[in-house]
């Protein structure tokens, strides 16, 4: 899965000849999905752990304006 949240399917009947080339597919597609959205982060896991216990500030490393 990306950083992103995307996910990659993986299909059976592909095949790599090599593990360098099956690693460069599989870096290739990491790239392509790097970003990660902070607030959307902080929402999603908010809403799964609630926001009760929450210690440190609003930002996504616990720093008021992140």
């Amino acid at each position: 899965m990306g950083a992103d949240g995307a996910r990659g399917a993986a299909e059976a009947d592909v095949r790599y000849a090599t593990p360098e080339e099956a690693a460069a597919h599989a870096g290739a597609f990491l790239k392509g999905h790097s970003r990660v959205d902070g607030a959307a982060m902080r929402r999603e896991a908010d809403d799964f752990f609630g926001t009760e216990d929450r210690v440190g500030g609003e930002g996504p490393w616990g720093c008021e304006g992140d």
